[in-house]
């Protein structure tokens, strides 16, 4: 929802959790649940639209997608082999009574720098062989992104709007940033033929038996591997016992179990919701070289030129693009 839509303003209507994490990230993990159905859109837009602020809000649970079990459970893990290399496990549970088909879509892309005007420099992601992704970039030690299912197809886009969806444009620059969602929705010609661009993606499609679950695997790594699974559980089952030696340290006075899962999933909330926060007030006062601002009247900040941020913060509300708001800064001051 956004400040329009929403009857108490922005606000998620999804529903996920943290499960675990540790200070170095070394492992990780969180629950999505995903509908089986449509997703209720117009329903939440709609329903919210018409009640005031005086009134609850109506969340996705409200709209009865949930009912008779019809979802997915979706546990996604990531357990560190070192600091740059990334084993990752996707656990989907269908809770239904009925197979149910599900596409999962490990996605990579590259931050849209190259439009600013600050250098040319434009990265590249490629197809190597199947099962695996090449990552090219001249300051990124990643080099492929490997899935253990060999079977499954590389989608390649562009990371850039679709101004002529968007804005009506007429120009056309070729595969863009939602291509990947349109191939997969309606085929077509919306994703690369030559497998290349700055944004990719496996296409992971099964039906999910009812009541039974299927696990995706896959590798973000510096290696050029042969098999890049042959010690995959065993990092896994490390990392895991390492988490669990951190916490059981931790909480060695706390005797209540429930307290101890209760403290354990806040630390995960905390950590899982760090971003990087970069505010420079003299740059953004001025725009970009290929998007200059002329500014005129009242400039909000235009006396904060010295202010130049770049930190990592713990964000309560991770789906938002992290700023200075004092309800927010309020919690993680």
């Amino acid at each position: 929802m956004s400040n329009y839509q929403g009857n108490h303003g922005e606000d998620i209507k999804e529903i996920f959790y943290n499960l675990d994490n540790t200070p170095s990230h070394s492992y990780m993990k969180m629950l999505y649940k995903y509908p089986i159905n449509a997703f209720p859109y117009e329903d939440l837009i709609n329903t919210n639209a018409h009640r005031t602020n005086k009134e609850r809000e109506y969340e996705i649970i409200d709209t009865g997608i949930f009912d008779n079990d019809e979802y997915f459970d979706i546990f996604i893990e990531y357990a560190k082999v070192g600091e740059d290399d990334f084993l990752v496990r996707i656990d989907v549970h269908n809770r239904s009574d009925n197979d149910a088909p599900l596409v999962v879509l490990p996605t990579l892309w590259y931050r849209n720098n190259w439009r600013w005007g600050y250098n040319d420099y434009k990265a590249q992601l490629k197809f190597s062989k199947q099962g695996e992704i090449d990552i090219h970039h001249d300051s990124i030690p990643l080099k492929k992104l490997y899935s253990r299912n060999k079977n499954v197809e590389a989608l390649f886009c562009e990371n850039e709007t679709n101004r002529p969806k968007l804005f009506g444009e007429t120009h056309d620059d070729g595969f863009y940033k939602d291509g990947i969602n349109d191939y997969i929705l309606r085929g077509g010609t919306s994703v690369n033929p030559e497998k290349l661009g700055t944004k990719a993606a496996f296409r992971c499609e099964e039906l999910i038996p009812a009541k039974a679950n299927k696990i995706f695997e896959f590798r973000l790594s510096p290696h050029i591997l042969e098999d890049a699974f042959w010690d995959f559980e065993e990092h896994f089952n490390r990392r895991i016992q390492e988490a669990n030696d951190f916490y059981a340290h931790i909480q060695q006075d706390i005797k209540s179990e429930d307290e101890k899962n209760v403290q354990r999933q806040a630390f995960a909330g905390l950590l899982w919701n760090k971003q990087f926060y970069h505010y420079n007030v003299g740059k953004w006062l001025t725009g970009d070289p290929d998007n200059p601002v002329e500014r005129l009247g009242y400039i909000r900040n235009h006396d904060w030129q010295h202010l130049h941020n770049k930190d990592i913060i713990s964000m309560p509300d991770k789906w938002e693009y992290p700023w200075y708001a004092t309800w927010i800064w309020h919690f993680i001051a």
